[in-house]
């Protein structure tokens, strides 16, 4: 972590962290990041290490009320705020685990576990993909899952956020190269009347193999675009090779990319005087 710090030129405000379902968290690592000064955002998946997935009814109808009180203690021992995702990008996951109802009614209960064991330093952070966004807005999405239908409801929702990527240089992936604002705004159009903080909970992308230095260029245009999503409150991103090169040392012309734009006066926004 701290490498990577020194790497880009900053400290990161946020570390997103991903647990199963039987993992025990917070851990020493998310306590470490506490002492750090790093906001700690957890997403919380229902699945075990074991691939055993739970499915979202029983989690609502109470059958696992243990595994989320100690989870609530744990996390209400901390002492300090945090955010935290319950199933990131469900829309996938439908007619797996359930139904867009029995995904609802399973984040209320966890949200009401929470509260019910006095875990009020949690912050919800809801999340799915920027392409269910876009596949709604062009008429795609037929057969899947609109975003509406998984919204657990303004009162159980404290940020509102979306993974995405600019896929176009993944091995595999024939899609066409999209700016930082085609991957979001169909998102943000949505997002935006909705009376929430907004989030970039992952996003990233990969080198043009046929055009060097498209992507240090693209995350100057990101820098740029930034400006027209203005209720956007935090912006994180997936530093991961596992099936899409997204890793900022891809090339020197992306590193240099990335150190502009997260040095950007808008993701360092001066502090309250004695912070």
């Amino acid at each position: 972590m701290t490498d990577f710090e020194r790497l880009i030129g900053r400290k990161l405000d946020i570390d997103h962290v991903y647990y199963h379902w039987d993992d025990a968290f917070p851990t020493a690592a998310d306590r470490w990041d506490i002492r750090s000064k790093r906001i700690l955002f957890i997403s919380w998946q229902s699945e075990t290490r074991a691939r055993v997935k739970i499915p979202w009814a029983d989690i609502a109808a109470g059958r696992q009320d243990a595994v989320i009180d100690a989870r609530a203690r744990a996390v209400k021992a901390l002492g300090v705020p945090i955010l935290l995702c319950f199933e990131h990008e469900p829309g996938a996951l439908v007619g797996r685990e359930g139904t867009a109802a029995d995904y609802v009614a399973a984040w209320r209960h966890v949200a009401a576990r929470f509260a019910q064991d006095g875990a009020n330093n949690v912050s919800w952070v809801w999340t799915l993909t920027s392409f269910s966004f876009r596949a709604q807005q062009n008429g795609t999405s037929a057969g899947r899952t609109p975003p509406q239908a998984l919204y657990p409801g303004d009162d159980v929702i404290d940020w509102i956020s979306v993974d995405g990527y600019n896929y176009s240089g993944c091995p595999g992936r024939s899609v066409p190269w999209r700016s930082f604002a085609q991957v979001f705004g169909a998102w943000y159009q949505w997002a935006e009347h909705r009376d929430k903080p907004l989030m970039i909970a992952e996003f990233g992308l990969s080198e043009d193999p046929f055009v060097p230095g498209r992507k240090g260029a693209w995350f100057d245009q990101a820098a740029a675009q930034l400006a027209q999503f203005p209720l956007i409150k935090a912006l994180v991103y997936f530093e991961s090779t596992p099936r899409c090169d997204n890793l900022v040392t891809s090339s020197r012309s992306a590193l240099d990319g990335f150190r502009r734009l997260v040095g950007t006066r808008y993701l360092n926004p001066p502090l309250p005087p004695g912070q």
